[in-house]
């Protein structure tokens, strides 16, 4: 088995450049098609992303944990793999056409014509998206190698053909491509780990986890894309140029924090598909509290900061961004737990429908929230909507952990971070009191100096994931 270490290290990367290259894609083009550009083609994203969900159904998350239970069986893998490969195939097929058919009929569609176009051809390439395949043998470092190269070719490509605020179509190309050259790159390359085969597949025995997860799914999309949805409809291609700004910046420390823990999900169905309970509870134990140590001084950062990071990053035509950036920060925390609970831990141990009630029941307080509140408050209102809806299936779901599976959590770390991230936030504050200047060395210093001050403090807090990796560095060091 790899290196747990080196995996969380190569995901970083790897998810640090899916944030990264779209960042400075994002502040570049941005100053170029201002709010109304941006939320044009995040508007058409929106919907492309409800029928690329279709096409994958649940076998993104499935696959990775049923492709690590035969890590070391080549043969039964390779069945795996094929029929999962068939299901997705037929799912694509069908998505793609009920795709074609609504952007056929409906006229709302036609003034964008060319832009569903272009980022609708993810749909049928969302037939070969196996990177679940490559998580669940935990070839991080083909990931990050592979995705490195495609995002530097997406970066030129950009400056190269993004010049003006008539290049919505070229902007669209290379986010198309960005995601499209990864899926071939990996079927090409897959052929070093399996023998693809139609022979002896059933495809049944896989359909009814993998139709939960779809429902699962689903049920998450109908908050988490139906609040950019109401807003096209409802506001304008600007306002949601403004909540996507706001949704960028949270999306990038939601996703270094998750991939930091996600390495654990093929080792977690490794221990609990093979009987290792202790292991299988310690690797528990520690992956959320690992996600406490990242999330509560990453939430409380941003809302410090956030005047200070829309200006820097995205200009001051953003600026109506800042208050919507403060009210999400706060799903940091609550995204990350449930992305460790419900699409880990639920999907390991086999209640996946549990993952599936709790987005149904955030859907349903999604939509009630945003129709009381998006007409009225705009992109404001659905910030809130988004945040309490989170924290409502993060809570949901971390009832059912502790209560109904009889699995107890130890967060032996929280008072640790608690007393950190208050002496960060102090430190952060003075900073913002004493900085009055430049908001960009403001920024660079409320960073640094409030990283620098939250991992001191909990260090000497004794906090064990910060201790263990101090030890561990001390090891390599001794062996070098």
């Amino acid at each position: 088995m790899k290196s747990i270490g080196k995996n969380a290290v190569f995901n970083v990367i790897y998810r640090g450049l899916n944030i990264v290259f779209p960042l400075v894609i994002s502040v570049y083009v941005a100053r170029i098609l201002n709010a109304d550009g941006i939320g044009s083609v995040a508007s058409v994203q929106n919907i492309v992303t409800y029928f690329t969900y279709i096409a994958c159904l649940g076998i993104p998350a499935y696959g990775t944990k049923v492709i690590a239970g035969y890590m070391n069986n080549r043969k039964e893998m390779s069945r795996t793999f094929s029929e999962l490969l068939c299901i997705n195939i037929i799912s694509a097929v069908i998505a793609s056409s009920l795709y074609g058919i609504l952007i056929a009929v409906v006229p709302f569609f036609r003034e964008k014509i060319l832009l569903y176009l272009i980022i609708g051809l993810l749909i049928p390439f969302s037939a070969v998206n196996v990177e679940w395949f490559y998580q669940g043998i935990e070839e991080y470092g083909y990931i990050m190698k592979r995705s490195f190269v495609v995002k530097i070719l997406c970066l030129v490509l950009t400056f190269l053909w993004v010049k003006d605020k008539g290049d919505l179509a070229w902007y669209a190309l290379t986010i198309t491509l960005a995601t499209t050259l990864n899926y071939l790159f990996n079927v090409i390359h897959i052929r070093k780990y399996i023998a693809f085969s139609l022979k002896d597949l059933c495809m049944k025995k896989h359909l009814k986890s993998i139709l939960i997860l779809f429902a699962a799914s689903i049920a998450t999309e109908v908050y988490v894309l139906g609040d950019t949805t109401m807003l096209t409809v409802i506001h304008g291609d600007t306002a949601v140029g403004y909540y996507y700004t706001s949704m960028r910046i949270i999306a990038i420390i939601r996703t270094l924090v998750v991939s930091v823990a996600a390495v654990w999900y093929p080792r977690l169905s490794y221990y609990y598909l093979n009987g290792f309970q202790e292991k299988f509870k310690s690797f528990t134990d520690k992956g959320i509290n690992l996600l406490l140590l990242c999330t509560i001084p990453s939430c409380l950062g941003i809302m410090l900061l956030a005047e200070d990071i829309i200006p820097v990053v995205f200009g001051k035509g953003f600026a109506a961004s800042i208050v919507s950036t403060r009210i999400l920060a706060v799903s940091i925390i609550t995204v990350a737990l449930s992305n460790f609970i419900g699409s880990q831990l639920f999907v390991v141990i086999g209640k996946e429908k549990m993952t599936f009630f709790s987005t149904v029941a955030g859907a349903v307080v999604n939509i009630c929230l945003n129709l009381l509140l998006i007409f009225r408050f705009g992109h404001y209102g659905v910030a809130v909507a988004s945040a309490f809806t989170e924290f409502c299936v993060t809570a949901f779901q971390w009832y059912v952990l502790t209560r109904k599976t009889g699995m107890k959590i130890k967060l032996y770390d929280l008072k640790s971070i608690v007393a950190a991230s208050l002496v960060m936030a102090g430190v952060v504050s003075g900073i913002k009191i004493f900085f009055t200047g430049n908001e960009a060395v403001r920024l660079f210093s409320g960073v640094c100096l409030g990283a620098v001050s939250f991992f001191i403090t909990a260090f000497f807090m004794r906090n064990s994931i910060l201790c263990e990796g101090v030890d561990w560095l001390k090891k390599k060091r001794k062996k070098a």
